[in-house]
């Protein structure tokens, strides 16, 4: 899903195109938004604070501005588009984005241009605060740069983790990324989501390599353990990606083999269930005792009863009308605060999709900017 394509333009069109849209060599923030701007393209993070939406999207069609925020009231009618530019020839790949509303900040990772984008919440509106450079060397994989993806904010204190997945690192941040707190080394794993306990005394993370589950202290930031995963066949997992934390332990959807971990919080891994050859997931949210698993691959979200170590149903997202392809490539899912109902971004498609959470059933799609 990363795209690192350019596009070269003559030293004359680039100018022109930058006095027309008012980004300076130095700008991260576009300061118009492009006269074609339409409906998103490539959406994949979303976030709430207060009673607005905002939708994470990459656009093809900006050269500078390429990646959008874009807000919406919680009858989903747009309200603001903030463009955001990170590079001249560059797509922007952006990462996560999550909401503190308690303490007023919104944080945004960028993957090519390795940075922490850091706004100041303000009633329903978003004022662009700081660009955070996150440094870090390619690990001996041979990724390049620090290359940020996972964030995730601590509950008690506003505490800001990332996985610096190139090189390897979890770095952390007080409040607001005005100062680094510490970081942990990972090595040659790929550190890719991070989450906090409920009591946000400790950090889980995932990689997108490697056989292991790690588990780290936050005074100071420290490797306090990891836990070897095992698939239900006992062959070792590798790519272990979405991670949910939560009072009951740690679950972790697994690549290869296609399957879903359950972890104690000290004891390690506790047991797995079996998904389907291709899920490859993505993403992992939980209401109540069900699990809602997105796989971009074969267009599905797969429902987990997570006391039964069962499925409950699998939802295909996929729809076509005429030419029109709905539902492709659901990744992120978000659960509420419309009562009933989950949001998932269609990333291939440039839609949100709609889920019925009584009748596990695509209840619309919704193109944000149609």
């Amino acid at each position: 899903m990363k795209r690192a394509g350019q596009r070269i333009c003559g030293w004359a069109g680039m100018i022109l195109i930058a006095f027309l849209w008012g980004c300076s060599s130095e700008s991260r923030i576009c300061q118009t938004v492009p006269a074609d701007y339409g409906r998103l393209e490539y959406p994949l993070g979303t976030t709430w604070f207060n009673q607005t939406l905002v939708v994470a999207s990459s656009n093809a069609r900006g050269i500078y501005c390429s990646a959008f925020l874009t807000l919406f009231s919680r009858d989903r009618e747009q309200k603001a588009v903030i463009p955001l530019v990170f590079d001249r020839i560059n797509y922007s790949y952006l990462g996560e984005v999550k909401a503190d509303a308690t303490r007023g900040f919104l944080y945004l990772t960028d993957r090519l241009q390795d940075s922490l984008l850091v706004f100041r919440i303000e009633g329903e509106d978003l004022h662009f605060l700081r660009v955070v450079p996150i440094s870090g060397e390619a690990n001996e994989k041979g990724r390049g740069g620090a290359d940020p993806f996972g964030l995730d904010i601590n509950p008690r204190d506003g505490t800001v983790a990332v996985t610096a997945t190139g090189s390897g690192d979890v770095i952390f941040y007080n409040a607001g990324a005005e100062s680094e707190l510490g970081r942990v080394s990972l090595g040659s794993v790929y550190p890719i989501r991070v989450r906090f306990n409920p009591g946000g005394d400790h950090a889980w993370v995932t990689s997108d390599s490697g056989n292991y589950v790690y588990l780290l202290g936050l005074s100071p930031p420290a490797l306090q353990s990891y836990f070897a995963g095992v698939s239900p066949g006992t062959a070792p997992v590798m790519a272990a990606r979405a991670l949910w934390v939560g009072a009951e332990g740690v679950y972790v959807t697994a690549g290869s083999p296609q399957a879903l971990l359950f972890f104690d919080q000290t004891a390690g891994l506790e047991g797995a269930v079996a998904l389907g050859e291709g899920v490859y997931p993505f993403d992992l949210e939980s209401q109540g005792s069900r699990f809602f698993l997105s796989s971009p691959r074969r267009n599905e979200i797969w429902v987990l009863d997570r006391e039964r170590g069962e499925t409950i149903k699998i939802i295909s997202t996929l729809k076509t009308e005429g030419k029109l392809e709905r539902g492709k490539g659901p990744s992120e899912i978000m659960i509420g605060p419309e009562p009933g109902r989950a949001l998932v971004t269609g990333y291939e498609s440039g839609d949100i999709i709609v889920l019925d959470l009584e009748n596990l059933a695509v209840e619309s799609y919704w193109t944000p900017g149609e």
